[in-house]
Formats: C-alpha cells, sequence, structure tokens
C-alpha cells in the first residue's frame, strides 16, 4: 500500500512543487477512491512537513497514523458542517504546535452545502502564513466556482491491475486471491484491498468457484441454495464475483486469454469449460445484471438467491453447445 502511494502521480508532483518552491496553499485532490485520498494526502503532509522514510520517523508515524497535532483532518465519515470551518478559521491563526507550518485535510469536500464552501472560502482567499489546505473529492462539479478557482486541482491516477496485482502480492496476498481480489476491485485499490484482506470474501469466492465446478443438476440445487441463503446479507457481492467468474471463463472460451482477469484460475476454466456454452454463460451475465437491479429494489433475498441458482442449471443445461 505504502508503495503505491508513494510512487502515485500526486505524491510525485507535490514533490515537485517542493522542490522548485512552488507549494500553493491549497490544493483539491480528486478520485473515485475516497479511501486511498485519506493516505495519500496523509503522504503529501509527510512531503511537507520533511517527514520521509528516513528523516523525522516519529512525525512521519503520527502522520500516517493521523494523530500529528499540525496536520487536521476533518469530514472523515461525512462532509464538515458550518462549526468544523469555523473551528478551522480559529485554529489557522493559532501557532503551530510542533512546527512551523499547518495543514488542515478536508474530506468529502464535494459534499460540503453552499454555507460552509462560502465560510471556507473567506478562509481560502486570505490565508494566514504557512497554512495548508487540501480537499479531497470524488468530482469537482458540485464545488462552488470560488472554491475551484482557488486550489490547485490534481487528479489520482488510475491504478492499473498489473500494479495492484504485484503490490498485494509483495504484501504476502495468494496470488490467486490477489487476481480475485483485482478482477473485482472496479479498478479501485481500496476494493482489491478490503476484499484481500476480509475472510468474508475469501470464503465468498471459494463458493462461487465450487458453485461452478459442482453445480450441474438439481440433485445439487438444495445444497448450493442452502449455502447462499447462509450468507444472503452479502448477496450483492456474490453476484460481483459470480459475473466476474462467468465473464473469465466466457473470454477464455472465445480465446481470449489475455482479457481473463484471474489468469491462476486457467487450470480451473480448462477443466469446466466444455460444461458451458458461450450462449449459456452470456445469459447467465444478463441474468446477474437483472438480479443486481432486483437487489436495489429491495427484493427478497431468498427468492433471488433461488432465481440464480435454478436459472444457472437450467441455462447450464438448456444451452449446450
Amino acid at each position: 500500500m505504502n508503495r503505491l502511494v508513494q510512487e502515485c502521480n500526486i505524491v510525485r508532483n507535490f514533490k515537485i512543487n517542493m522542490r522548485t518552491g512552488k507549494v500553493p496553499h491549497a490544493y483539491l485532490f480528486l478520485s473515485d477512491d475516497e479511501d486511498i485520498l485519506v493516505e495519500v494526502s496523509r503522504e503529501v503532509a509527510c512531503c511537507l512537513f520533511g517527514a520521509s522514510d528516513t528523516d523525522n520517523l516519529s512525525v512521519r508515524e503520527r502522520i500516517l497514523k493521523g494523530i500529528f497535532p499540525d496536520v487536521i483532518e476533518i469530514g472523515r465519515e461525512k462532509a464538515g458542517n458550518v462549526k468544523d470551518i469555523e473551528q478551522i478559521i480559529s485554529d489557522s491563526i493559532i501557532a503551530p504546535f510542533e512546527s512551523d507550518k499547518k495543514l488542515f485535510v478536508l474530506y468529502h469536500a464535494d459534499e460540503m452545502n453552499d454555507s460552509v464552501s462560502n465560510k471556507l472560502l473567506k478562509t481560502l482567499e486570505e490565508p494566514p502564513q504557512n497554512v495548508y489546505f487540501i480537499l479531497c473529492a470524488k468530482n469537482e462539479f458540485s464545488l462552488l466556482t470560488t472554491i475551484k478557482s482557488r486550489v490547485e486541482k490534481m487528479y489520482l491516477e488510475r491504478f492499473g491491475a498489473d500494479k495492484m496485482l504485484n503490490v498485494l502480492i509483495d504484501e504476502g496476498v495468494d496470488k490467486k486471491l490477489a487476481e480475485a481480489c483485482v478482477g473485482l476491485s472496479m479498478g479501485l485499490w481500496s476494493n482489491a484491498l478490503k476484499m484481500a484482506t476480509d475472510k468474508k470474501y475469501v470464503e465468498l469466492i471459494k463458493l462461487t468457484q465450487r458453485a461452478f465446478v459442482e453445480l450441474d443438476s438439481s440433485v445439487k440445487l438444495a445444497l448450493f441454495c442452502n449455502l447462499y441463503a447462509q450468507n444472503k446479507q452479502y448477496f450483492d457481492k456474490l453476484l460481483d464475483i459470480m459475473a466476474c467468474f462467468a465473464r473469465d471463463l466466457l473470454m477464455y472460451k472465445l480465446g481470449l486469454v489475455e482479457l481473463v482477469d484471474q489468469k491462476s484460475n486457467l487450470s480451473t476454466y480448462q477443466k469446466i469449460s466444455d460444461q458451458y456454452s458461450r450462449k449459456a454463460l452470456t445469459r447467465l451475465l444478463e441474468k446477474i445484471i437483472d438480479l443486481k437491479e432486483k437487489f436495489f429494489y429491495n427484493v427478497n433475498v431468498l427468492e433471488l438467491i433461488d432465481e440464480l441458482l435454478f436459472y444457472f442449471v437450467e441455462v447450464k443445461i438448456k444451452c449446450k453447445e
């Protein structure tokens, strides 16, 4: 995780600003992956306060834990309110505790209402000396134009699948699990990391693979309906995992091995590919999309599980090549 963050474009560009002495007083960091913006902001804070891997280790450790007194984080769970901004304004004119500067990090900045934004704007327009701001957001469109004109925007790059996979493996994650997590991550590092470190995800992945291998007749339906029912609170995740597995198997059958996300499953795909026609896999993917929509509208989950697995067996038998 640390290597991925340290090598990202935002940290690299901030270091260039530091070297050239052109560090603006306010930044706007943008990414769909809100969780990783926390880590990126803290790594940038380490650069700002001169706390590298070898220097000021005590300061660095506290910044990365979010407990350094001169780095104030606002709105980790939800956007800051008027009272939070008033606190920032009063704190910004108080001398730093341990260094010669202060940094305020505001998460969910795109969720601030206009009254909060306007109050913050006054401070951004006339910031106290040696006071810096980082605003973190998913998108910039809901931010006031006047706010955006006072910050330097930086868009966090999307990490490639190979890069995320290598970092997970380097951190001790099993290669097969790492590939599954990256494939299911929707390109977001925080998603891949959560899945790789959550034992429940590992169980769900194994259950899905078992269903594709073993569920081949109505005789086994009761067993798998029961297993899925035991995990009904994770049904949306099971649908995502099943879709990923079905897509990979379809790519394998089409001869597009380079597009298979979970390449460590190639031997499994080879073993079971004859059981599934391309038509069956295509229809299964369509059914999963349909069930995700029904799930969104709060249709009974146990009914959806029955519908999924009955259809799974039906389409597998009827659509043989």
